[in-house]
């Protein structure tokens, strides 16, 4: 059973459901469909519960999972409306709050909202919130994936479960995304490194025109490919790496 929940910038969604099974054959089939692209109305019971589930190993899967349904929803809202109020406490401020780019630079985070996606005014506001609250709540500084993360996120759910997401993202960095730029070079070689062990002639031809390079990896692990993919292919890929 599905519940229909106003979500993201593009009417009604249904980003939650009533309950799953955690039986390995359910599971199995779940990631199978992961694999094969998720259904759009789906994403966000998944998404959220698999992050949940990745970052949390100690924690019972029932309980991770509980994270994609209804009984989590009042849970998820009211977290973010602590992270809002501690960030704005005059709600009218909200409006004119200014997105801070974590990295990436104010030119490519405005390229970002308006001509890579192009985002509502009202998905803009709502994603200035959610990298507001990563930054003075949860005290991000420096993570260039997020601000594309959060978009993407933002086009299947609520601000207030993007961000319960990516907060539980930053939970587990290994995993997920870098939030320093330490461990931003460090991914960088460490693909680098990745490459040359998998296979020699693709190296040599990715290290001779720069694409190893940090600059040169920006459209992946700045960008989350959202500069190189159709709008598509990245959602499919966001659904098998969550």
């Amino acid at each position: 059973d599905i519940t229909k929940e106003k979500c993201g910038w593009f009417g009604d969604r249904t980003p939650l459901v009533l309950g799953a099974k955690n039986d390995k054959q359910s599971l199995k089939r779940l990631k199978q469909k992961c694999h094969l692209g998720l259904p759009p109305h789906l994403r966000c019971a998944v998404w959220i519960s698999s992050v949940a589930r990745a970052a949390n190993p100690q924690l019972p899967v029932t309980e991770t999972d509980a994270y994609g349904t209804i009984g989590n929803k009042k849970s998820i809202e009211s977290k973010w409306e602590f992270a809002l109020n501690a960030v704005f406490p005059n709600p009218a401020d909200r409006d004119d709050a200014v997105a801070p780019d974590l990295g990436l630079t104010q030119e490519v985070l405005n390229q970002l909202i308006h001509n890579d996606y192009p985002i509502p005014e009202d998905g803009a506001n709502q994603l200035t919130l959610v990298l507001c609250a990563l930054q003075q709540v949860v005290g991000i500084e420096y993570s260039p994936t997020i601000p594309d993360i959060a978009t993407l996120l933002l086009t299947h759910m609520p601000a207030s479960y993007a961000y319960a997401t990516i907060r539980e993202m930053i939970n587990d960095t290994s995993q997920f995304i870098p939030v320093s730029q330490k461990e931003y070079y460090s991914w960088c070689k460490s693909y680098e490194f990745y490459v040359q062990k998998q296979s020699s002639a693709h190296y040599k031809v990715m290290e001779s025109c720069g694409a190893l390079k940090p600059e040169g990896l920006d459209p992946i692990f700045k960008r989350f490919f959202t500069s190189m993919l159709k709008r598509k292919d990245v959602l499919h890929f966001m659904d098998i790496y969550l």
